[in-house]
């Protein structure tokens, strides 16, 4: 459900700084729905303006009084009252009370007013007030709006009919001039005691204040753009629609169906996509295809949602494994996921919301594609990725190219009825096949996002992918043999004439079936020849020298051929070793063994788990589930690491568990560990196998962290004793639960001798915080892109991740910190969070961050300035430009022009410096990152 700040505000607004043009339908309206406001106007040297619609003639329910007397002694009050607020343009329409609505001559009147002059906002009664004067004064603005030029706020405001307000505005500070503008009103008062009720509103209204906020008055505020187009009803209504469940939490169920073979640790990324994903009524189908059992992967993995666990004998194919998946589902709407793809967090609920909008029974989102040639969780092994299926819908088009992958497509599973199920006849396309099928019966729906990874292994390209695996070119040839009988002269002739077509013409036409390139490749290879022979001609002054080096040339043939036979050596003696190893697998011993193992792994995660740490909170869940992890990466830290572990176990929280992840360190890190975690057994130390470098590390810690928050602590760095509890607190402070994720403290600057002058100069004089720049606590997504602007690209105003604490499901929506990246890796991370979710900011001092001549900023400036000065903001601008997560960046700044700009002004210094260094890592660098980004090539020339 949504959070508390999502329906109503938790800081109050300033309208002031406006011309104000207020609305009263009765002497006293002004005062009791908008009085404070209007004397906060008047003290900010605004024009005001106030408009008594009726005369209030019926407000005397004695009777005992004359008319015209009646009148006159409202119109008397209403101008004292408007004095006490500091208004003294006041008009009297004198409109009979009751009667506005049919009254003539009001709406010209109106119209001309707003003409002449020029109102920014408007204040009116809503038009969901009990009082028939109410609702016709607000019905006649709307009508004056679509009649008239200007465009203005408009501000509905609370007079006997609260409302689902979207403003609060602070009238602490004229509470009593309010409170003595309704003493004007006698004659109401003596009628009801409107001064009590109207101030307990108020009252009411500074529920979701700051605490020196007593009073306050309610608002919802339009566009009148908005109005003149949907009118003030379905305004008001779009507010009620906040209460409504989003679609995630209340929608149709959806069946996930996963298809897997022999790949679990391939599958545990599907499965935990899956599990992350924000839409919340899902299930999951795992369908193994004759493969190993998974099944205590699956359910490890997946505890949250009902998983069904399907196995097949034997190997089946693809078809028949997403059949069987379709048999078991029990959801009304489908989608796919094969065991090497992952799907987005915001990825079910993208689709299920597009449906639910567009009225579809298919919708489907971009991809993108991504080719590793090692395990995924190794960003090295990330070679290129790119965005190709993003394709909008074409009935014909589909009869020609497959561009809609499996996991990217949602359907109802009632299309089924019509089309069929998967051909089992198929060993590949079957997806491509039954997409054919539907789109005969059904329009798709295309959602320009990518929401899932389409990843593959070893391989280029879908194409050569599936070559490697399957026949392709017989079932693609049966796909065009199957579309025959849709075909007809017109789409021939659409397809002939299409962006398709003329692509492939582009690389060749000689091969009818596949288009191939060979004779392009020729055409390179001949002239990367000449090129050659002009090299050896320039470099190879005489005949003995080419003699030379083809000699060398033979060598290093002889030596290759060598070596290629001793590695088929080794794989044939690995392939037996594997054998042997089968055999000892399927031994009833070793079968005897795995139980021991099983039976004490999870006898010791249990020990673990239930033992109470010494200085831990010694009562229930607070014990055994720590509420914060302070994470230590540590790496040759053994000069700092007292001191800093001094300061995690002083804090004045102590429900803490402190991490230590050592990153091979070659120093005393450990021994000095060792000795403190005798003496709290709060403290957890892990030791990579290898060295992972600063931000895989950082990334590592996280494994092993069981708190509810994470607090990065690095290694010389300290907490202030209260870091942790203000902290906590600030978490708290607006009662919800899950807002805000990241918070940011300020740090002091521990400056060590041997520190260069740029670098002291730097810190002591030139680095920008956040307090620089605003000196809000709550910090929205918008708020934060201008400030992002507002300080500069690549500049880090936010600080390190000492100074910061940030909820740990946090990692599950924006994955983990970007290894590509060697000193703004921590600003890009928080960039990602506060660009998309609003945080809190803690102005005080809470941590110092140590500046040393052996610290990771000291060596990166000094060892890797051109990846820090350069590369790491051609990766920043990459991702602001192109990268989904920045989609609402993009959207808050609109200056895309201005930062492409940027990006290829940074890559054009970065061409210039690798043309000038002789530092080979300078250029190793370069190419590994335009490898990764492919869209960074088009800046290359």
């Amino acid at each position: 459900m949504k959070n508390e700040q999502e329906l109503i505000p938790y800081a109050a607004s300033d309208l002031t700084g406006k011309r104000v043009l207020s609305l009263a339908p009765h002497p006293d309206d002004e005062t009791i729905g908008c009085g404070g406001s209007l004397a906060l106007h008047v003290q900010a040297g605004d024009l005001v303006k106030v408009v008594f619609l009726t005369n209030g003639a019926k407000g005397d329910s004695t009777g005992k009084i004359d008319k015209d007397e009646y009148v006159a002694l409202r119109q008397m009050e209403a101008e004292k009252a408007c004095k006490c607020l500091g208004i003294t343009d006041v008009e009297f329409w004198g409109y009979e009370d009751r009667a506005l609505a049919v009254s003539k001559g009001k709406l010209s009147r109106l119209i001309e007013r707003l003409n002449d002059f020029k109102p920014q906002l408007v204040y009116v009664p809503s038009p969901l007030e009990f009082h028939p004067d109410h609702r016709a004064a607000a019905l006649l603005l709307e009508d004056a709006i679509r009649n008239c030029e200007p465009d203005f706020d408009v501000a509905c405001y609370e007079a006997n009919q609260p409302l689902r307000v979207n403003v609060l505005v602070n009238i602490t500070p004229v509470l009593q001039i309010k409170r003595n503008a309704i003493e004007c009103y006698q004659t109401q008062l003596r009628e009801m005691p409107y001064d009590e009720l109207c101030l307990s509103l108020n009252k009411f209204r500074s529920l979701t204040l700051a605490k020196e906020v007593t009073h306050a008055e309610g608002f919802s505020l339009w566009k009148s753009k908005l109005i003149r187009k949907i009118g003030f009803l379905s305004a008001l209504s779009q507010d009620y629609e906040r209460l409504y469940p989003t679609t995630a939490e209340s929608g149709p169920l959806v069946s996930l169906i996963i298809r897997t073979m022999d790949r679990p640790d391939l599958l545990a990324n599907a499965v935990k996509s899956v599990c992350r994903q924000t839409y919340a009524n899902t299930e999951l189908i795992v369908v193994n295809d004759g493969g190993e059992n998974v099944e205590d992967v699956v359910r490890q993995l997946c505890k949250d949602i009902p998983v069904t666990y399907v196995a097949h004998e034997k190997n089946r194919g693809r078809s028949a494994a997403a059949n069987t998946g379709l048999k078991a589902a029990k959801g009304a709407y489908i989608n796919f996921l094969d065991d090497d793809d992952i799907l987005y967090p915001h990825h079910v609920e993208t689709l299920i919301t597009q449906i639910s909008l567009k009225k579809v029974a298919v919708a489907y989102s971009s991809v993108l594609s991504v080719y590793f040639d090692g395990p995924p969780y190794l960003t090295e092994h990330c070679k290129r990725d790119e965005i190709i299926y993003n394709i909008g819908f074409d009935p014909d088009r589909i009869l020609f190219q497959n561009y809609i992958p499996l996991m990217s497509v949602m359907f109802e599973k009632k299309n089924l009825d019509k089309t069929g199920l998967f051909d089992e006849d198929l060993s590949v396309f079957e997806d491509w096949d039954l997409w054919i099928r539907m789109s005969r019966h059904f329009t798709f729906s295309h959602v320009d996002e990518v929401t899932a990874e389409y990843r593959f292994y070893g391989s280029e390209s879908i194409v050569q992918s599936h070559r490697q695996k399957y026949e392709y070119d017989k079932n693609h040839a049966k796909i065009f043999d199957r579309i025959i009988p849709y075909l007809n002269g017109e789409i021939w002739i659409k397809f002939l004439q299409s962006s398709y077509m003329n692509s492939l013409r582009k690389i060749d036409n000689k091969n009818n079936l596949t288009f191939r390139i060979v004779d392009s490749f020729v055409e390179n290879a001949d002239a990367v020849n000449r090129h050659l022979e002009q090299i050896s001609k320039a470099q190879l002054d005489t005949q003995d020298q080419t003699l030379e080096v083809l000699t060398r040339l033979d060598e290093l043939s002889r030596a290759n051929h060598v070596t290629l036979s001793n590695f088929k050596n080794f794989f044939d003696q690995e392939s037996e070793q594997q054998k042997k190893l089968q055999e000892i697998y399927a031994s009833k011993s070793w079968r005897c063994l795995q139980l021991y193992r099983k039976i004490r792994h999870h006898s010791a995660r249990i020990l673990k788990n239930t033992l109470v740490r010494k200085n831990a909170e010694p009562i229930g869940d607070k014990a055994l589930f720590p509420e914060v992890s302070i994470v230590i990466p540590a790496y040759n830290g053994g000069k700092f690491i007292e001191e800093c572990l001094n300061s995690a176990i002083n804090q004045s929280f102590s429900n803490i568990e402190i991490i230590i992840a050592d990153d091979c360190s070659e120093d005393d890190t450990f021994p000095k560990v060792h000795d403190f975690m005798h003496k709290d057994r709060r403290i957890a130390y892990f030791k990579n196998d290898v060295n992972l470098g600063l931000v895989m590390n950082w990334n590592k810690c996280l494994e092993y962290c069981r708190g509810k928050w994470i607090k990065f602590l690095f290694q010389d760095d300290l907490l202030h004793p209260h870091c942790l509890e203000t902290m906590l607190k600030s978490s708290s402070e607006d009662g919800t639960d899950g807002f805000p994720r990241l918070i940011i403290g300020e740090r002091d600057f521990v400056i060590e001798d041997g520190v260069s002058d740029v670098l002291r100069n730097y810190y002591e004089h030139h680095i920008l915080k956040l307090s620089d720049i605003t000196k809000n606590t709550t910090i929205t997504p918008e708020d934060f892109s201008v400030a992002m602007i507002k300080a500069g690209i690549g500049v880090n105003f936010i600080g390190e991740p000492s100074s910061v604490m940030l909820r740990r499901d946090i990692f599950s929506d924006y994955s983990l910190f970007n290894v590509n990246l060697v000193q703004l890796c921590d600003l890009e991370y928080w960039t990602r969070i506060g660009t998309n979710e609003t945080i809190r900011y803690i102005p005080g001092t809470i941590s110092s961050f140590r500046i040393h001549k052996d610290s990771a900023s000291a060596f990166n400036h000094s060892k890797k300035a051109f990846h820090v000065d350069l590369l790491d903001k051609v990766i920043l601008l990459h991702d602001y430009l192109f990268h989904p997560l920045y989609n609402r960046f993009r959207k808050a700044i609109n200056c895309d022009q201005s930062l492409e700009q940027e990006l290829r002004k940074t890559m054009k210094r970065s061409l210039e410096h690798i043309k000038d260094s002789t530092n080979q890592n300078d250029n190793d660098f370069f190419y590994q990152l335009i490898s990764k980004y492919p869209i960074l090539k088009s800046h290359v020339s």
